[in-house]
């Protein structure tokens, strides 16, 4: 689990490196990935969707459970990580729809209690999917 840690730490760090950071005011919105849909509450970037969508049904369970679970960043938005012994979630948080260059009506149960959130990468731990 700590791998998956580091690795998710590590392609964070290239990514903002490489100047494709999410949280920078120049990002050009048609280079970003659509979000879809995974279950009522639970969106994901289209990389992230389309790999946890291939999972078995109690794999994805558990994903969304992951996700429904978190703890929210500390200052209510931002990123945080989730993860058990087979997944990992990189989720980012954000206080309105236009911080993720989104508009509401196309996301109407996107804002919860605990932000309105989106699973930007998902991890998973080799051995857990080949079972």
């Amino acid at each position: 689990m700590k791998a998956l840690t580091i690795f998710s730490l590590v392609l964070a760090s290239l990514l903002f490196s490489a100047g494709a950071s999410p949280l920078s005011a120049n990002i050009d919105p048609a280079h970003e990935q659509g979000i879809e849909r995974l279950a009522p509450g639970v969106y994901a970037r289209e990389s992230a969707a389309i790999r946890i969508q291939l999972l078995n049904e109690t794999q994805f369970q558990e994903v969304i459970d992951l996700f429904r679970n978190r703890q929210p960043p500390k200052k209510g938005r931002g990123f945080s990580d989730a993860e058990n012994d087979c997944f990992a979630l990189q989720i980012k948080t954000e206080r309105s729809f236009e911080d993720l260059r989104i508009k509401e009506k196309d996301f109407p149960d996107m804002k919860t209690e605990k932000g309105i959130s989106v699973i930007e990468f998902f991890f998973v731990n080799e051995d857990c999917a080949r079972k």
